[in-house]
Formats: C-alpha cells, structure tokens, sequence
C-alpha cells in the first residue's frame, strides 16, 4: 500500500516540475515510509511527473522501487494497492513468452498493459489505484478499482491536471488553489461525510470506482466505466447451491488477500463478519494469525468478551485493547490530523489500525462489507421501513413541511421530512441523513448553494435510476455499497490505517464475491431467526455460533458518553468561541444548546466541529 502523486502540465514546461511533485511526495510519507522515489517525462509541448511512498508488502527488496520503468516499452507506473492475483496472470504471461525481472505485482501491471493493453485492469483481483504512462500514445491513464477501495483524486483546470492519493497532497502542490468546494461541503453536512465525486476543494473530484480516466497530452479527459455491480438476479437459484457459491467465493477471497511478504493480522469485533474473516484464515493458516479488538468499559458498547472466547474457539493469537475518552483525548491532535476528508464515523479505525500498528503489523483484514453485501444491521430494515413512507408522504408539501428546520432536529422527524422533499432520489438517501435539506440550506445561509444541482446529487440520481428494478434489498444493497461504503467506510478505512503505515484489506468487498452474492435474489438474504443468513449458513460449523447469536451491536465508539466528560472541552470551545468560519456565533450556540438539552445527537456537533478543524488545519479558504 502507497502513495501515488503526479503532474501534468500541457501546452508548455513547468520549471518547477520536480519541486511540486517532491512537495506531494512529501506529504505523503505517512502513506509509504519504507522509500520514495519521483520521475520527470519531458515532451515538446508538455511535461509530466510522477511521485510515489511505498509501503514494502510485495517483494520487499529495491526491484520493487517506484514510479517503475517498463525498459522494453518505456512506459511507467506509480501504483498503489495489491492485485492479489497477480501470480495468476504473471504464469499465464510467462507461458505467452513474457520475462518479469521482479517479484512485485507493479512490474505485473506494466507487463499487462503492453500484452492486453487497458482491458487488463479487467483481470485484476484486488484493491488498486494507479497511473500509467504510455510512452508511445503519450497519455497517461488514471484508474481504480472496482469496489472504490483505493482513493483516487485529481484536479483538472486550465493548463495542469494533478492526481494524488489523498486531497492533502494535492493542496501540498501549490498548484491546486485552497479553496472550499460548496458542493463538498453540502454532501458532507447532509451526510456526515464528503459525497463522491466531490471533495471539500474546488475542482478536486474522485476518479469512480470500476473507472478509468485516460488524459492526452493536450489535457482532454475520456473516462471509461470497465466495471460496475451486476444488474441481473438469479431469480431460480435454490439455496444449496447459493451456500455452496458463497462458501467458495468466500474460501478464494480470503486465500488471495493472504498473499503478503510481511505478517497479517485480522481484526475481531465479535460480530459475524470479523468472525467469518478469522475464522476461515486460521484454518487456511493455522497458527499463524493474530486477532486484535477494541473494547470499553461502557458495557453496551464493549463486545470484546465476544471476541475473546471466538478467537480462543478459532485458535488465533489474539490482543486487546480497552478505550477510554481520555486515551482519545490525549491523541487528539494526532487522530485529528489524520483526516483527509472529515468524517463523524473516523476515529474509531484510527484507534484499531493504531493497534495493529504498535504490534509491528503492516497488513490488516477487515470484515468490511459484510452488512452491505449480506443485507445486515437493521439499516436494511430501516430503508425498506422508509420506502413505505416515501410513497405515503411524497405528495405532501415539502416547503410547508420544512418550513422550521430546528423545530424538527429529532433525527426521525428530519428523514420523514426529507421523504417528502420532490428533488429526493430515492427514499434510500433519507435513511442516511445527517442533516436534511432544510437544515443544509439554513447552516450554509448566506452561501450560494443549490442542492439539487451538484455533481453529487445528480450521482445520487443515476444511482436511483439504475436500481429501480431490482427487489427491494437488492436495491437497498447497491445503494449502501455506491453510497455510504463508499463515502464513508472506504475512505475512512484507507485514511486512518495509512495514517500508521497500515494496509487494511477487506475480503467481503472482494468484486468477485460480491458478483456471486448480488446475484441472488434479496429473499435469500433476510431472515428473521438470523442475521445474514446466507453468511453464516455458508460458514457451518467453521463459524463458532457465538457470533451470531448475540444481539448486532457494531464497532461504535461511546461518544455520546465521551462528549460529556473527557472530549467535551475542545468541543464546546468551538460552539461557544468568538471565532467565525462557516457559522455564525448565533447558529453555533444555539446548536450547542440544543445539543445540551438533549434535542440535537452529538453526530450533528461533531461533524460541524471536525468541518470546521479540517478546514483550519488545511488552510482551505472559503
């Protein structure tokens, strides 16, 4: 796992070239410790660098250096990511005639593209992000993969176009100016989280999950989908085979994402994904996997007793750590700093990842994708609850409902609200809010902003198009897996373990285990005697019954609790300050008294109070 940085400028020479990309190399060196490299490519009307922090997992010596060089076609790579069957494809290129100098699943890329030219990507099984320089076509193609694992961005505007794995290194370009996006800054209050393909920065955008951009010489951008979620379900399949289907796909994701040349550990919550995760590891590697969890003394949070007695049952090594609000406030600083694009539900991958870290780990499974592939938590059950209200109170007068937004901050009041707004997707995105559309509009008075026209509502709308016809926990599926995994989780994930040097891998976002599950129809997935029934049903008796017969409770912290006590401090500092940012002194305080007397959740305040940090840590202008 790495860090990938890189410049075009078109129509004339950047004399500063090599200082820029040097700058977002550095920047991100908390991506890729272990080296570092940069090359320059000079053409007559243009010029192009690329940067790159490795992080060694894969063939762990020099050959492994980046950007790397393709000597016979003079392409060249930054890449960062795994493509797990890289073995695979390398032995049926070498059959083909094909020599490999290293052991690193980069040269395999570059050896890839020259035989199959940019259909390859379409071969590779794993999590990826990566620009490639053709030399010949003098283009350079920007891709990632397809779950949306890996983060992407670029800024393309006038005569440059800069990519970059994180946004931070971009800012650290000096070519991307430091200016809010209204647009991110819209999706992020409504959702918790910054809404893809926008970022917090003006005219900084994600490259799509399954997509490829190519971009010229001269700057123009095609972008190419090589991938997307099945559209067709299995409507005749009989379950025995779906078990058996799932357990295979099942056995091969977890097989391929142990390919390492540094030691794996998996984290344990208690629950059924990270139970299924390591339990099918320690029986593919027996003795060899350590588990790690996070508990608390708050006891409706803490499942760390779960997790004990399943990897005792699974024979794993396993650690634990208790969290207290005053651990988290004494890293404060540190775990704030760690934030590429803010997001309410962050911390707690910091913390985890920060374990695995300090026990000398590189790499990481997650259980990840379990609830989105396999229809769990009651989120499920939440969005087909409010489905049916959709269709109850769409026709009412959204403008007279919404008319006093903070008379309505009660979070189940604010999503039947929403269900009545007509420029509302799908009743999907009302189960997500944060803050509905009333309340945006009121904390981003007097900004110019128009919610239904955004590059990430009109995504939402395609997003709701294309799902129309699937059946109702399919469609609910599709929608967590493009919306909220995406927004939320993935990059959460990928900042906070690459803010300790971490590569988290997620074997239930596998693409080709979620091709197996997405096609079989919704019905299989839900039953009310268990959770996920076609997981652990597929698992048997490899799957100790602890986890899945105690109640869901997810991998939360208590802040609600913390808020009060240890972190309330920095917090209410903020509400109650001088300062001014995007609010008004009026609009803060008045939140924060809400937030005290019980009628605003302490995910509201903390995510105007991270915004509001990130934006001053990052000099982002408004």
């Amino acid at each position: 796992m790495c860090g990938i940085h890189g410049y075009l400028k078109v129509g004339s020479k950047d004399k500063e070239l090599e200082r820029v990309i040097q700058g977002m190399v550095l920047a991100g060196h908390h991506r890729g410790p272990d080296d570092e490299g940069h090359t320059l490519i000079e053409g007559d009307d243009f010029s192009v660098g690329f940067g790159h922090n490795r992080l060694s997992i894969i063939d762990l010596s020099e050959h492994g250096h980046q950007p790397m060089l393709d000597k016979e076609t003079g392409n060249w790579i930054t890449f960062n990511g795994e493509i797990y069957n890289f073995q695979d494809l390398k032995r049926e290129l070498e059959q083909s005639g094909v020599s490999f100098s290293t052991q690193s699943d980069t040269e395999l890329i570059l050896k890839a593209y020259n035989a199959w030219g940019q259909s390859c990507v379409e071969r590779f099984r794993g999590i990826f992000g990566f620009a490639l320089w053709d030399a010949a076509r003098e283009e350079c193609i920007l891709v990632r993969d397809q779950m949306g694992v890996k983060p992407l961005y670029f800024y393309a505007k006038e005569d440059r176009i800069l990519f970059s794995s994180e946004v931070r290194s971009l800012l650290a370009s000096d070519r991307v100016p430091k200016k809010l996006s209204m647009e991110g800054a819209s999706g992020y209050l409504m959702y918790g989280c910054v809404q893809e393909p926008c970022t917090l920065v003006d005219h900084v955008y994600s490259v799509f999950p399954g997509t490829m951009l190519i971009v010229d010489k001269k700057g123009h951008i095609e972008e190419k989908r090589y991938w997307s979620l099945p559209q067709d379900i299995e409507s005749d399949l009989d379950e025995a085979t779906a078990l058996k289907r799932v357990r295979s796909s099942l056995e091969d994701a977890i097989k391929y994402q142990q390919v390492s040349d540094v030691p794996i550990g998996v984290f344990l919550s208690g629950g059924i994904d990270s139970s299924v995760i390591a339990s099918l590891a320690c029986l593919q590697n027996p003795g060899k996997i350590s588990t790690f969890c996070i508990g608390f003394e708050e006891k409706d949070f803490n499942e760390s007793h779960y997790a004990r007695k399943i990897a005792d049952s699974v024979g794993s090594n396993h650690h634990e750590l208790i969290m207290r609000g005053s651990d988290v406030r004494a890293r404060w600083e540190e775990a704030l700093a760690a934030y590429d694009q803010p997001s309410y539900d962050g911390l707690n991958t910091y913390f985890i990842t920060e374990l695995l870290a300090q026990h000398g780990l590189k790499v990481a499974l997650s259980g990840l994708g379990g609830d989105e592939v396999f229809a769990g938590y009651n989120g499920f059950s939440k969005t087909l609850m409010v489905e049916k209200w959709h269709n109850r109170l769409r026709h009412l007068p959204f403008l007279l409902l919404s008319r006093f937004p903070w008379r309505a901050t009660d979070a189940k009041l604010q999503t039947l609200l929403e269900l009545s707004n007509p420029t509302l997707p799908a009743s999907y995105f009302a189960s997500r809010l944060l803050y509905n559309t009333a309340n945006v509009e009121w904390l981003l008075q007097p900004f110019d902003v128009t919610l239904s026209e955004n590059a990430w509502m009109e995504r939402s709308r395609k997003l709701a198009s294309s799902t129309k016809h699937l059946d109702a926990v399919n469609r609910a599926s599709s929608c967590e897996l493009q919306h909220y995994m995406l927004n939320q989780l993935l990059r959460d994930s990928d900042q906070m373990s690459m803010a300790h040097s971490l590569e988290l891998r997620v074997p239930l976002l596998d693409h080709k285990l979620v091709e197996a599950v997405f096609n079989m129809p919704g019905s299989m997935k839900l039953d009310p005697s268990l959770q996920k029934p076609l997981l652990v049903r597929a698992m048997g008796k490899d799957l100790p019954s602890i986890a899945y017969e105690h109640p869901k409770q997810g991998f939360v912290f208590p802040f609600e609790a913390w808020f009060k006590k240890d972190l309330r401090p920095p917090i209410e500092r903020f509400f109650k300050g001088s300062h001014k940012a995007l609010w008004s002194e009026e609009k803060l305080r008045l939140l924060w008294s809400r937030f005290e007397s019980g009628k605003l959740s302490w995910s509201r305040v903390w995510a105007l109070f991270l915004l509001n940090d990130w934006l001053k840590r990052n000099k982002v202008i408004l």
